[in-house]
């Protein structure tokens, strides 16, 4: 069942059937063929890497157009459960996407080998149900000495690190942030329409059932052809067996009437 930070001041789903809805419209909404025409769209005209995961950070599906440089950390650096699986450094994933300030302000998240990344919380009716991390890129060109460091850190040599990292073009921060604010948007309409045909396929799903109940019960003979077999009557033809008696005394053709009895008619 998929997680969620519920609003603490929102009350319960009523019934067993309205938590069964959500889980079933989370776990559509999660779903990793659901999100990856678009990601991948996204990514493409961007240059950014794009995953998606739920609220523990474990990645659903696959990390699409993986950054050279943070793919040569992460061969060295495995991701911890829980933590934010773009970060080098262990930070969990909700810290990341809590990053925008409440005036509009953007604060990127990383910064570990100059990589940094967004994440963007997917919210349905006040819940968080996983998120959106971009990024993966340089917003800076490198410099050497703090490469240097790195490369003593996760033990890589300090040439390859340098050479994969200037491989890249850097982002500016402005430029990063119109990305942000475009997956944010993307985002938010892509789950509402989602959510909206999903509930919506449902309801003609129950309004089905229920039509198909109502003919059933207001036509005898339908309730018989789809009653369990044990119900059935009409359609099971009676076959009639004579009960023979076990004792040979209360057989048919045991006692004859003593007229029909040769002895008796004798003196």
């Amino acid at each position: 069942m998929p997680e969620s930070y519920r609003n603490p001041h929102k009350p319960d789903a009523e019934g067993r059937r309205g938590e069964e809805r959500r889980t079933e419209a989370q776990e559509h909404l999660l779903h990793p063929g659901v999100w990856e025409p678009v990601l991948q769209r996204y990514a493409a005209a961007t240059t950014l890497a794009v995953a998606l995961t739920d609220t523990r950070g474990r990645i659903l599906g696959e990390c699409i157009n993986a950054r050279p440089l943070w793919t040569l950390l992460r061969t060295q650096v495995p991701a911890r459960p829980g933590d934010c699986p773009f970060c080098m450094r262990p930070v969990p994933v909700e810290e990341c996407s809590s990053r925008r300030g409440p005036d509009g302000s953007y604060t990127l998240a990383g910064g570990y080998a100059g990589l940094v990344h967004f994440a963007v919380p997917l919210k349905v009716a006040g819940d968080v149900i996983g998120f959106l991390l971009a990024g993966q890129v340089q917003n800076q060109y490198p410099e050497q000495l703090r490469l240097q460091e790195v490369a003593n850190d996760v033990g890589l040599p300090a040439q390859l690190l340098f050479e994969t990292a200037r491989s890249e073009v850097p982002i500016s921060d402005k430029t990063l942030h119109v990305y942000w604010d475009l997956l944010e948007s993307f985002a938010d309409a892509f789950l509402n329409t989602h959510l909206h045909r999903f509930l919506e396929k449902q309801r003609l799903v129950e309004l089905a059932e229920m039509d198909r109940r109502k003919e059933i019960s207001r036509d005898p003979f339908t309730r018989i052809e789809n009653a369990p077999d044990r119900d059935r009557r009409l359609d099971t033809p009676s076959t009639f067996r004579p009960v023979r008696s076990r004792d040979p005394a209360n057989r048919v053709g045991s006692h004859r009437p003593e007229c029909d009895d040769p002895d008796s008619s004798r003196g």
